[in-house]
């Protein structure tokens, strides 16, 4: 039976980068940046790294954090008992800008029911060049309220989709919210 020993592993983070920013503009730091792991050779021998989940870099405007939960590779022990890491991310040579969105509309209303936005605007959060921010118009925002999930009448928060049309290489920041108030939809009127 083999003798357990140790090994220093690097711990990494895949990132998923948005339309205007990519691996060349983002800079990405896991702290603690490696973990000890203790077992037989033969487990520890083709473990190179170990990756502790997805960072989502549209998740806020330049920069951002998320903490992730640290788990040993089967066969082996977490030896420097970090159970969990933090992963910072920075976005270099971009902006942000925050629009004014009027004329929400509501989507997959329900049959016999009507939807009415309580919520007149919403401010959304782009990210991109300076330059890419700028020739945006309002109009190019469109946001509906989500309120398929939404069984019976009263006001509910709903999810927001918000769509941006003819900048590729802007990123919509964060998720969004609005207020719905839903209602039976009138009888239509019989026809003489």
């Amino acid at each position: 039976e083999g003798t357990d020993v140790v090994k220093v592993v690097p711990l990494t983070a895949t990132p998923l980068y948005g339309s205007s920013n990519s691996e060349a503009d983002t800079v990405i730091t896991i702290e603690p940046k490696s973990i000890t792991l203790l077992g037989d050779a033969q487990s520890l021998e083709s473990i190179e790294e170990i990756n502790v989940g997805t960072v989502d870099t549209t998740s806020s405007g330049l920069s951002g954090s998320q903490e992730f939960a640290v788990k040993a590779p089967e066969g082996t022990v977490n030896y420097s008992d970090i159970s969990s890491v933090t992963v910072t991310w920075r976005v270099s040579g971009l902006s942000t800008k925050v629009f004014s969105t009027p004329g929400i509309s509501a989507d997959a209303v329900r049959n016999g029911y009507y939807a009415s936005v309580t919520s007149r605007s919403l401010d959304v959060t782009l990210r991109g060049t300076a330059e890419e921010l700028e020739r945006i118009k309002d109009s190019e925002i469109t946001v509906k309220a989500d309120v398929s999930g939404v069984t019976g009448t009263g006001q509910y928060i709903v999810p927001a989709e918000v769509t941006l049309s003819g900048h590729d290489s802007v990123d919509i920041i964060g998720e969004y919210s609005v207020v719905v108030e839903l209602s039976f939809a009138p009888e239509p009127e019989p026809e003489d």
